[in-house]
């Protein structure tokens, strides 16, 4: 939600807006967004370290989603959908597509945040009887819908080794003066 090319229609600013460090283009969207209550803050071992779909053992999760039954309903709603079929997210303040795999949805019954992507692949081979269904083609199957979600800061990976974020309570939202949405 911190990319300003989001909100800005006009051409030049979005030339200008490229040429600028990473701060300076946060800051200029943060405004522009309007629907960012707090921040999240991520630590790695190194700089510019990312954890990427290619380590089987990192964890997929769901970044401040309130419903734990999200990912059964988005997995219902692509189940058995034309690969390459574009689902729509929408939230506050934003929507977004992204292409659907031939997998997808049988990946997105399984996201539960504990699941490493090793033992979500396993079980969707199980689901699928797989012969020929490798991690390598449920990665990239998983990959385009992945990027996408992780671009608009609703789906991160962690590796297995580190705790699962702590869940947003009432209690938390009432300490921000907010209300939950949804």
């Amino acid at each position: 939600m911190l990319q300003p090319e989001l909100y800005v229609a006009d051409p030049g600013l979005k030339e200008r807006l490229a040429g600028q460090d990473q701060r300076t283009r946060r800051a200029v969207a943060e405004p522009l967004c309007g629907t960012l209550i707090r921040h999240h803050v991520y630590v790695a071992p190194e700089p510019d370290r990312k954890a990427a779909l290619d380590d089987l053992d990192n964890v997929p999760f769901f970044v401040d989603i309130d419903d734990p039954e999200l990912n059964r309903k988005l997995a219902r709603g692509l189940r058995g959908a034309p690969p390459g079929r574009a689902a729509r997210m929408a939230g506050e303040g934003f929507f977004y597509t992204f292409p659907t795999g031939r997998y997808t949805g049988e990946i997105f019954a399984l996201l539960d945040g504990k699941r490493s992507l090793r033992e979500i692949f396993a079980a969707v081979r199980r689901k699928v009887a797989g012969k020929g269904v490798t991690d390598e083609v449920l990665r990239a199957d998983f990959a385009p819908v992945f990027e996408r979600m992780s671009f608009h800061d609703q789906l991160f990976l962690r590796h297995k080794s580190i705790p699962a974020p702590l869940p947003v309570t009432q209690e938390d939202w009432a300490a921000w003066g907010e209300q939950p949405s949804g």
